[in-house]
Formats: structure tokens, C-alpha cells, sequence
């Protein structure tokens, strides 16, 4: 089974490059800071921009099952490129005015590559973010490690599900084996954020994202 990798590869600062490096996250932190977490299916798309002057994508999605602040039937979120149109995730998000990604090292070049790429795009980019440069977005498709059942597929070099939560691993490619993707069952994940839900102090509610560059 072939699986979207252009997400990963939109990284704009962290793998591509030289000593960038994100740090594993586990699912509790991701949920604690996101403003909204949900599956979702993505029903429309569009891009920010054209040849150089590209600013992401923006992506209009049906809140299948929200867990956390996505208690509207749409909404928008963005920025990288490869998110597929009817595909279905489960998504962690920050409000389009913060941003959720640490690292643990960083140079001088991604930070100038990101102070031009916000220059050229603030006032583009409207929609909630992706947190953890991308890897906030895990997509759920059926697979035959599981007898076709639908399963999350989690990049577990960047982003953790506690050992307790059975998982297998997922033959998606070289790209695949660099992030060590394993699959999760739908079910098993959605039980893990039901209970992480039950226990997490509540947050504020997401303020409405303006909707520039409508769908």
C-alpha cells in the first residue's frame, strides 16, 4: 500500500535541514497544547501561492469525531502540501496565531529560512497549524496488518503513543522506515484520547479562524 509522503517531505525547517532536529513527542503533550484535536476527512484544498512565492497549502476538512475544541462541523488547517482530498486523519492543532513545534537543536539557516518564509506569508496563512512541523496530522486507512481494519498511522520517531496502546509496524516505504511508522488501530487510539480527554484540564475554546481565502 502506497502512503502520502509529501507532507513529511514539506518540512520547511526541521529534517531538510543540516542540524535541525525535532524531538519524540508523546500523544499526551500534543493533545495538552493543541487547541483543537480530531479526525477528520479533508473535503477541499487549495494552495497558497504559486512557484516561489508558495505559502503551503490550506485544507478544508468535516469534523468526523472531535475530541478537543473542534465543536463545529468544518475547519481549516494547514500549512503543508499532501494532505488528500476525502482522506480522513486524526489531527493535532494550534490556533493560526500560535505555533506548536519544538526542537532540539537548530542553525542559523533554518532560522532565516523561516523569518523570510513568515515575512512572505503571514497574511496567508489563516488557517489552524499542523503541530510538530507536520507530524501533528496522522492518517487513518485501512491495512492488512490488522485484517483491514482502519488503523492510524503514527510516525513513532516523532510522535508516541504509550507502550500500552498495541502497535505494529508499518512497511510504508524508505520515508516510512526513517520516521519508523507503525500502525494503531483506530479504535485503540481513539479509547487512548477518550481517556486522556476524561483527565486533561479544559482549555479555552478556539476563536473563530478568518476565513480569507475561502474553499
Amino acid at each position: 500500500m502506497k502512503f502520502t509522503f509529501r507532507i513529511l517531505a514539506a518540512l520547511l525547517f526541521s529534517l531538510s535541514v543540516g542540524a535541525t532536529t525535532l524531538p519524540k513527542i508523546s500523544v499526551a503533550e500534543l493533545f495538552n497544547e493543541a487547541d483543537m484535536v480530531a479526525i477528520v476527512q479533508v473535503v477541499d484544498g487549495q494552495v497558497l501561492g504559486e512557484l516561489e512565492e508558495s505559502c503551503g497549502a490550506k485544507y478544508k476538512a468535516r469534523v468526523i469525531r472531535g475530541f478537543k475544541g473542534a465543536d463545529t462541523e468544518y475547519i481549516y488547517f494547514g500549512h503543508f502540501h499532501g494532505y488528500e482530498i476525502g482522506g480522513r486523519y486524526l489531527l493535532f492543532l494550534t490556533e493560526p496565531s500560535r505555533d506548536y513545534r519544538p526542537l532540539m537543536s537548530t542553525n542559523s539557516r533554518s532560522v532565516e529560512a523561516e523569518r523570510e518564509f513568515m515575512e512572505k506569508c503571514s497574511n496567508l496563512l489563516t488557517a489552524n497549524k499542523v503541530m510538530h512541523s507536520g507530524n501533528g496530522a496522522l492518517k487513518i486507512m485501512w491495512t492488512g496488518e490488522y485484517k483491514y481494519k482502519d488503523a492510524v498511522a503514527v510516525p513513532n520517531r516523532y510522535v508516541a503513543f504509550p507502550e500500552s496502546v498495541p502497535r505494529k509496524p508499518a512497511d510504508l516505504g524508505e520515508r516510512g522506515e526513517f520516521s519508523e511508522y507503525v500502525w494503531i488501530l483506530e479504535t485503540s487510539a481513539t479509547e487512548y484520547l477518550e481517556s486522556i480527554a476524561k483527565t486533561s484540564a479544559p482549555n479555552k475554546a478556539p476563536q473563530p479562524t478568518p476565513d480569507l481565502h475561502p474553499l
